[in-house]
């Protein structure tokens, strides 16, 4: 059974049953833009009321449709978005206009697009993101990506993380699919990049820590396919993963989406990850030893720490000489408090040995350091696999 939900139609499915009843009875409709909206919401299959395997109908059976009425995808398309979307939509977004998806220079003082009441997509529409995720998988997005714009934008910068999330992964879509001609010509770079950085003020709230992942990663996709210079990349680390930690403390969640987009960040800066070794290297420790032995609640954030750590070794490995002890203390007094008799705790033993691998490779002096150690403690022998 699935959640009941109201979709764009405003025809009620309760139960996975019907939808796939709905689904083998589709090629008797001679209306595809109805059956692309009734189905829609259910294409997204990370929906409680979806799934894998109903999202696959969906688009199997749309597919179907559309070559058994061999006509225009992209007049399809446009009629599903004018008749079964945009009404949903009518309050326009202020920088974008809703009839020619162009980005406006300015706003219209006459224009008010603030208003206190509910959108009717989220009451009338719940779930209508699944049907332009669905839209964009039929098209070529190219081709018609300023239909998707003002809905798309009016998702992402909606107030509520949950339809922000959504919002975001849209646009994901879109940057996928768009050259960087067309990104720089239409000014969607300035556009979006404003509205992802608003994005990621929300981490410490319901569906932030997913938030805060999604559109970091647009934004990497963005500045990959519209270069960006060294300072973008900056202001992208202190607003996806440092300022968080200021709030975070001991919170592993809101620490483990930091860790997650952290070696993608430092990968994107290279060697001038440089610039925040004094920020990263401690945080990494008090994570490491903030759950000794880790627990299987704190391991996700444990290891996702020693990912960024073995980036950042690789990245900065020039500039880590004055750093190598501050990073050994960490590995050493992890790897000591580690019980290793849980398989959990094993996965965690393995991976401190390759970071401290990572580091030996790159800091010849770390093999004399760790020697040190090992005479005042011969267990800590183990740490290095070559001599192990």
């Amino acid at each position: 059974m699935i959640t009941e939900i109201k979709v764009a139609s405003s025809t009620e499915f309760s139960s996975g049953e019907a939808v796939q009843a709905f689904i083998d009875n589709v090629n008797e409709s001679d209306n595809a833009a109805a059956v692309i909206s009734r189905l829609g919401p259910f294409f997204d299959c990370s929906e409680p009321w979806s799934s894998e395997q109903l999202s696959r109908n969906v688009l199997v059976s749309v597919q179907n449709l559309l070559e058994n009425r061999s006509g225009n995808t992209i007049d399809t398309v446009q009629s599903v978005i004018f008749n079964h979307v945009k009404p949903y939509f009518t309050t326009q977004h202020k920088s974008v206009n809703t009839d020619t998806g162009r980005v406006r220079m300015r706003e219209l003082a006459s224009e008010h697009t603030d208003t206190i009441d509910t959108p009717p997509w989220k009451t009338q529409a719940y779930g209508i993101w699944g049907t332009l995720a669905l839209l964009m998988s039929l098209a070529d997005i190219s081709k018609c990506w300023f239909m998707f714009l003002p809905p798309t934008m009016s998702m992402l910068d909606d107030h509520e993380p949950f339809f922000k999330l959504r919002g975001v992964k849209l646009l994901r879509t879109l940057i996928d699919a768009l050259d960087a001609k067309t990104i720089q010509q239409a000014g969607l770079r300035t556009l979006w990049e404003g509205s992802l950085s608003t994005s990621l003020t929300f981490f410490a709230q319901e569906h932030g820590a997913e938030l805060l992942v999604c559109t970091t990663e647009a934004m990497l996709a963005l500045y990959r396919k519209s270069p960006a210079d060294v300072n973008s990349l900056y202001k992208l680390t202190m607003e996806s993963v440092i300022q968080p930690w200021f709030y975070a403390g001991d919170k592993l969640s809101v620490l483990l989406p930091t860790f997650t987009v952290l070696p993608q960040l430092l990968e994107a800066m290279g060697v001038y990850s440089a610039r925040f070794l004094k920020a990263i290297i401690p945080q990494i420790n008090r994570t490491l030893l903030s759950v000794s032995p880790p627990s299987q609640h704190s391991l996700p954030s444990q290891l996702a720490a020693l990912n960024s750590l073995d980036t950042l070794i690789r990245v900065c490995d020039v500039r880590l000489q004055q750093r190598r002890v501050q990073i050994l203390d960490g590995l050493v007094k992890s790897y000591v408090k580690a019980d290793g008799n849980a398989e959990y705790a094993r996965e965690y033993t393995r991976k401190l040995q390759s970071c401290y691998s990572t580091l030996k490779k790159a800091v010849p002096q770390v093999p004399n350091d760790l020697d040190a150690l090992i005479r005042a403690y011969p267990p800590l022998k183990a740490l290095d696999v070559d001599l192990a």
